[in-house]
């Protein structure tokens, strides 16, 4: 792929329907997962690619443990900048 794909995930480690129909086209993705979920996710998906969001970064955003799905996107955003990558997809 010329361009990465992500795929924010939360509470989906079992029934990730995105992730599922990737991994069955042989197509290369990251999941980014909530840091205390990591460990269900990488269960469930053993050869994928998951970034955990820190939750303390998580906790500072929201100052709750509500899931902002807005937040969740800058945040892989920003991790594709970090990586220099030019561009890259999110699917949901």
């Amino acid at each position: 792929m010329k361009y990465p794909i992500y795929i924010p995930s939360k509470g989906r480690y079992n029934n990730c329907f995105s992730a599922n129909l990737l991994i069955e086209e042989k197509i290369d993705f990251s999941l980014v997962v909530q840091e205390k979920e990591y460990e269900l996710y990488k269960k469930s998906f053993p050869n994928i690619n998951i970034i955990a969001i820190p939750q303390k970064e998580i906790d500072d955003y929201l100052l709750s443990n509500l899931w902002a799905l807005p937040f969740t996107r800058t945040w892989i955003k920003k991790y594709s900048e970090s990586k220099n990558e030019k561009s890259h997809w999110q699917l949901g």
